[in-house]
């Protein structure tokens, strides 16, 4: 009986998914997978400061920690950090042909690249909303209902001993004006925290 074939690496981007990005950072060997990390101890934290110490921001690799201890419970990951650490990274996402390790001219030619885009397009190329039957969409691999929703299964951490407590934060949307159809790029930098099972406390400025 012949095994189904394995599921072909994409990797170029722009991809489809953070997952694809990481398995393409993974065959390049530009992703340092830890199997646990003690976070209780801030380990993880630890880890990334110094690798950032070490070897700079544009060196240092993004890493993948496969289990982590928090609240005194070992809890799945993944867990990620640094996800576009290096100018290698932001290329490789952004579609750039023979990607290496040359921080500056990997910045280089992610900036030509972007620039020729936008010069052949007459400005930044626009894609159309496409609408899919909700049991295809990958956003619902994974569903929770009634007394199964229990967000303390996902491994929020404590970033520094400093903080409140765990929380979501730099989450980006992007939104269109419907009248003017101009666009932007909204990251909301305050704190969504993590209360308890069922909830997420969220604190967004206003105006």
């Amino acid at each position: 009986m012949k095994s189904a074939a394995a599921t072909p690496i994409q990797l170029t981007g722009p991809f489809d998914s953070l997952r694809d990005y990481l398995g393409a950072l993974e065959a390049r060997g530009s992703l340092l997978r830890i199997a646990e990390m003690d976070q209780d101890r801030y380990e993880a934290t630890g880890f990334a400061y110094h690798m950032v110490e070490e070897r700079g921001f544009d060196n240092a690799p993004p890493f993948l920690i496969e289990k982590i201890k928090i609240n005194g419970n070992w809890v799945d990951g993944p867990v990620v950090g640094n996800t576009f650490g290096g100018w290698s990274s932001e290329a490789l996402a952004f579609g750039v042909q023979n990607v290496n390790d040359d921080q500056r001219g990997m910045y280089r030619a992610t900036f030509e690249h972007l620039k020729k885009i936008h010069e052949k397009n007459g400005g930044w190329p626009r894609i159309l909303p496409t609408t899919i039957d909700a049991a295809a969409a990958p956003c619902k691999e994974v569903t929770m209902r009634g007394s199964d929703v229990d967000i303390l299964k996902f491994p929020w951490i404590q970033t520094n001993p400093g903080d409140a407590g765990a929380y979501i934060t730099a989450g980006t949307v992007f939104v269109e004006e419907p009248e003017s159809h101009i666009r932007h790029s909204l990251t909301v930098v305050p704190w969504s925290s993590v209360h308890d099972a069922s909830s997420v406390h969220s604190l967004v400025p206003l105006g």
